[in-house]
């Protein structure tokens, strides 16, 4: 019988971090730029291919100025919504390695419970950095919580659901979130740089595996 496929013509939606509240910035993709995409249909060991040309609504109000700053601001908040995923997955990631290292560690030597205690003060500190970046307070109700997640991901659903020219109050919001993960972004290259250098050659010390952090090619 005929099969019908339907495309939405959108771009996969970006990765996204998890929290507490539902990120709604998961749910849709940017939408694709007009030109000719190639379609490829395989049964058995048969490929059939075709092509598909898009162009621009000629009903659009919109002027090409007005869509290619939408273009790219939600280009830019889609790019900041998977940086912000992978900061809160290398985060999340260095906190559990910590938990298991601690509990390996023999507090009766005395350097190794100085170890323990460097290291519950350092996931303390990434603890304290991951709750700027989402909301962590758990409940059915709801909390009331916005963080830099909350707040990019209201904003990417807002912007990429329009084709026009984003909101002088949007845009000026995109400008700041862009300085909020900047600082976040800084705040964490300092711990997982220069102080997980220094608590992974005490581990080195004490003959202990060091910690590491997750690829981003590999996120």
């Amino acid at each position: 019988g005929l099969n019908k496929l339907t495309w939405n013509m959108r771009v996969k939606p970006p990765k996204v971090a998890s929290g507490a509240k539902l990120n709604y910035g998961g749910f849709v993709g940017p939408l694709v730029q007009p030109g000719t995409y190639t379609v490829k249909l395989t049964k058995g060991d048969k490929t059939f291919t075709g092509k598909i040309e898009l162009i621009l609504d000629p009903k659009s109000e919109h002027s090409a100025a007005d869509r290619d700053l939408q273009y790219k601001t939600v280009t830019q908040l889609f790019k900041m919504q998977e940086d912000l995923a992978f900061l809160n997955k290398q985060l999340l990631s260095m906190k559990d390695s910590i938990n298991t290292k601690m509990k390996n560690l023999n507090q009766e030597n005395s350097k190794q419970a100085t170890l323990k205690k460097t290291l519950a003060e350092f996931a303390g500190k990434l603890d304290k950095l991951h709750k700027t970046l989402i909301a962590t307070k758990e409940g059915t109700a709801i909390t009331g919580e916005e963080k830099i997640g909350e707040k990019l991901s209201e904003l990417f659903y807002a912007v990429s659901r329009y084709d026009g020219r984003p909101s002088d109050s949007q845009l000026d919001r995109s400008k700041g979130l862009g300085k909020e993960m900047q600082d976040a972004q800084k705040a964490a290259d300092d711990l997982l740089g220069r102080e997980l250098t220094l608590i992974n050659a005490e581990l080195s010390k004490e003959n202990a595996a060091i910690l590491t952090l997750p690829a981003r090619d590999k996120f």
